[in-house]
């Protein structure tokens, strides 16, 4: 009985393999995805959040971002300055992604000289009051 059992499992498992092989057709070759598949479970959790979509095309906002939610302390509050020059809706996106990268922590906008790099990112001391009531101009 035992046997029998797991024969009918065992041809179970394989006619449900054999029909994903006949449904499915590869964009890609198998190699390319075997690949594909090396280098995700390979990488860290730094590198797949880095890979994001939100961060893929800005790397080095990425890897600052991901720096200071490393070594920065969760009390602690961060300020992103931005040029000028910088379009309002850019800035917004860019307030977006450090936010969701330094969640739960503030960030605060500056605009303004970032210096030679194109943003600058420092930690902000949080006060004392409740993050939901404050109000940054």
């Amino acid at each position: 009985m035992k046997t029998v059992r797991r024969a009918v499992a065992l041809l179970l498992v394989v006619s449900g393999f054999a029909a994903l092989l006949f449904r499915a057709r590869p964009d890609a070759p198998l190699s390319a995805s075997i690949s594909l598949m090396r280098k995700f479970w390979g990488a860290n959790e730094r590198t797949r959040r880095l890979n994001s979509p939100a961060l893929r095309e800005h790397t080095a906002f990425g890897l600052a971002l991901l720096d200071a939610d490393e070594a920065w302390p969760l009390q602690s509050d961060a300020r992103l300055c931005l040029p000028s020059a910088l379009a309002p809706g850019r800035v917004e996106d860019l307030r977006r992604r450090a936010a969701f990268v330094l969640s739960p922590r503030f960030v605060q906008m500056a605009r303004g000289d970032s210096g030679p790099a194109p943003f600058a990112l420092e930690p902000w001391p949080a006060p004392v009051s409740s993050k939901a009531s404050r109000v940054v101009p």
